[in-house]
């Protein structure tokens, strides 16, 4: 699952990943990425799904794993940002999800960052429920290999 990300969003991530509040939503297929653009969450709010059935979910779990360079080279390390797989359970009203979006929460959606978009197919059917498996090294990852660095 390759997706967008958010340098405003990003620097969160670094500086607050297990100790501050991130958030999902969904976004319709309507919706196109815009890093430079978009910051914060009422630049994308138009495109999130308006059913009743459907509510934003708090992410869980965050975890941060440091994994350090494997061979002399440096090749090999990176740092993996985790977290539970997101779930927002049966959703009906017909809408189609392109985009899982995380986002880190503030005060309100003016201040809040937008951190990263991924690419998502869900129709809400309100028979299937809209559960999402992140990669298996975690939501963001990082490589940490600079070329040409001697330690």
């Amino acid at each position: 699952m390759s997706g967008t990300g958010y340098p405003t969003g990003y620097e969160q991530v670094f500086l607050n990943w297990q100790s501050e509040n991130f958030e999902w939503m969904l976004l319709t297929t309507a919706y196109v990425p815009y890093p430079t653009s978009q910051v914060f969450v009422t630049d994308v709010s138009t495109y999130e799904f308006t059913d009743g059935s459907y509510g934003r979910i708090a992410m869980s779990t965050p975890i941060t794993t440091v994994i350090l360079p494997s061979d002399d080279n440096g090749f090999g390390g990176s740092i993996s940002y985790s977290c539970d797989d997101p779930s927002f359970g049966v959703i009906s009203g017909g809408e189609v999800a392109g985009w899982l979006v995380l986002y880190h929460v503030v005060t309100n959606d003016a201040d809040s960052q937008l951190v990263a978009a991924l690419p998502c197919g869900y129709e809400a059917d309100s028979r299937t429920a809209a559960d999402f498996v992140l990669p298996a090294l975690g939501a963001i990852t990082i490589s940490t290999y600079c070329s040409g660095a001697m330690f």
